[in-house]
């Protein structure tokens, strides 16, 4: 309000098209008009209103960024009285204008439409879970994280539990809310089995989980890491849960080793090739202390008793970073299934596996892939017979845009000596690095900035140095990322990949998870992601972009966005994962705050 008028220039490169539309004297702008732009690619749609909030307006003529594409099939307008106007084969960097007084009395082209995913409601199926994320203000801890860290569920894990043949599955609670373990029946329904020490166990926070068979007696047993920002760093809270399968239906609390940290990833393997299922588990970060990193950890099984071998397994992966998620894959094709690691402020990492021993080694096509990575997943896309890597990022819809040349920091550090871990984001702003946030969240973190930058102008004159010191700077824990695209990482031979971004589609927000499914039945697997953040800072508006995209697969790796209007998932996914119910193949979503989700993908 009563601030200066400011012009944006529009700095891309890509080709465009300008619709202008002239309507009738009643209505001169032809507003309520709908208009369809027609490529060999693409398809796009717009309506024309020129209202965009209070005191706000845009202009009557239509943009449509085409990217690289040089010319239109169709230009369809659909006019305010029905009427349609339409022209083909237009070129592309020009402004195409319509009268209505040309339309003609016909009806809009009929598009297909495709609809290979039914949604359904899973109360119907017995279903009936609402994680209920308890309630905690991250920022009391830390006025300047980026988002909060004490919404990382819920978890999920799908698996037979009974040995029945049908798939059933677990999802996590919040802190004060216990899990579930719902079994699917033959008619493809599914009952809540009621589990004792998953009442017990309400107090803690289910991050993760993994079926499993921890004794090799043919049952799946349940593995669920522990976490939550609003812990104290060595709480007990934080100790992870072990329940094995009794025969008999019920999931009974079993022993691990102490480990006082945060986790959240957890993946089996039989890394010292004994016939039993050994297990790593990724920490995440120290709670209230962000960035700072909590413990990973192997766990050595020897006849269902788990022992921490971290420091002689794999020393690296103890403190490799706030680890989300990692997977055992055969990365060089040597027969030895390697560790891929992702995690936020860290590259995508690997770890080889030489005779059970994981030590990390470079890889040159993974450099300067600092991130703030959520997941990775293997499929092998273009069916040449050997795995491709899937890395779901935060995404290119953000306000940071790191870059190698101007990346983001990160500093933690006790900057001013009291009870609190104080941590700082900044950006290069001509020569210097500068703070992200502004003068007043800064000073709620340390109120030493006030005393030093009296007004907003000192401090928006000042360098990261000038505010919190170089000498503290340097003394600070530091890192820093270059981008936030997700990607994909197609493999060429024997550890050699080309690493591509995701389209675009898949950039407009966070990817948590993928799943993979020939949707459109031509032989190839594609792409299905979903992900949200609902829970970032003010000043950045939550993630809420990414309600479901699908690409679709080839030959040669290609992926190319593909629109199914029922697969719509607007809430705030952080675990998808396919199930089997019936026979047929869905889409199950486990969503934070909210009912589950879903979707049956057609055969």
């Amino acid at each position: 309000m009563s601030d200066i008028a400011s012009i944006y220039k529009n700095n891309s490169t890509g080709n465009f098209i300008n619709i202008k539309l002239i309507g009738s004297d009643k209505n001169k702008n032809a507003i309520g008009s709908k208009v369809k732009i027609f490529t060999n690619k693409t398809k796009q749609y717009q309506e024309l209103y020129t209202n965009r909030g209070y005191q706000s307006s845009v202009t009557n003529v239509l943009n449509f960024g085409l990217g690289q594409e040089e010319e239109q099939k169709k230009i369809e307008v659909v006019w305010d009285n029905g009427l349609v106007s339409t022209v083909e084969n237009t070129k592309a960097n020009q402004t195409v204008e319509f009268d209505i007084k040309d339309a003609l009395t016909t009806v809009p082209a009929v598009v297909k439409v495709n609809n290979n995913f039914t949604k359904i409601n899973p109360t119907q199926l017995g279903i009936n879970f609402t994680h209920q994320e308890n309630i905690f203000n991250d920022f009391s801890k830390q006025v300047l994280l980026p988002q909060k860290l004490s919404q990382q569920g819920p978890a999920l894990s799908v698996g037979d539990v009974n040995k029945d043949g049908l798939d059933d599955f677990y999802v996590g609670g919040a802190q004060g809310q216990s899990g579930k373990l719902y079994l699917q029946n033959r008619s493809g329904k599914f009952d809540v089995s009621v589990q004792a020490d998953f009442e017990k166990d309400k107090s803690f926070e289910d991050n993760g989980s993994l079926f499993f068979d921890a004794n090799n007696d043919g049952y799946l047993d349940l593995y669920v890491t522990s976490g939550g920002y609003e812990l104290a760093e060595n709480s007990p809270l934080l100790q992870d849960r072990l329940y094995l399968n009794d025969k008999k239906g019920k999931l009974i609390k079993s022993a691990l080793p102490k480990m006082l940290s945060n986790t959240k990833a957890v993946k089996a393997i039989d890394f010292d090739n004994d016939g039993d299922l050994d297990l790593a588990i990724g920490g995440h970060c120290i709670p209230g202390k962000y960035p700072l990193v909590s413990q990973s950890y192997f766990l050595r099984n020897d006849k269902g008793i788990f022992k921490d071998v971290t420091a002689t397994v794999a020393p690296e992966f103890s403190k490799i970073g706030i680890v989300n998620d990692f997977i055992f894959s055969d990365y060089d094709n040597d027969g030895a299934k390697d560790l891929i690691v992702v995690g936020e402020w860290m590259p995508i990492t690997v770890l080889k596996n030489t005779k059970g021993q994981f030590k990390t080694i470079n890889t040159p096509q993974f450099k300067n892939t600092e991130g703030w990575w959520n997941t990775v997943s293997e499929v092998d896309i273009d069916k040449d017979g050997d795995l491709d890597y899937f890395f779901g990022n935060l995404g290119g819809n953000n306000k940071f845009h790191p870059s190698v040349d101007k990346p983001l920091h990160i500093y933690g550090n006790n900057f001013d000596n009291n009870s609190t871990y104080d941590m700082v984001l900044s950006k290069l702003y001509k020569t210097n690095l500068v703070p992200v946030r502004g003068k007043e969240c800064s000073t709620q973190q340390n109120s030493f900035v006030s005393k030093k930058m009296p007004t907003f102008k000192s401090f928006a004159t000042s360098s990261l140095a000038d505010i919190y010191g170089e000498k503290e700077l340097k003394a600070s824990y530091h890192k820093q990322v270059y981008q936030f695209k997700s990607g994909y990482a197609l493999k060429n031979g024997k550890g050699s990949f080309t690493f591509k971004e995701l389209p675009n589609t898949a950039q407009i927000g966070p990817t948590m998870s993928f799943v993979f499914a020939d949707v459109n039945k031509d032989g190839f697997q594609d792409v299905i992601g979903v992900g949200g953040i609902y829970e970032s800072e003010v000043e950045t508006i939550r993630y809420d972009s990414n309600i479901g995209y699908i690409l679709i697969g080839d030959s040669k790796g290609n992926l190319k966005p593909y629109k199914d209007i029922n697969f719509y998932n607007g809430e705030n996914a952080k675990q998808m994962k396919k199930i089997q119910i019936k026979g047929k193949q869905h889409l199950l979503i486990a969503n934070n705050n909210a009912l589950v989700s879903l979707f049956s993908i057609s055969k």
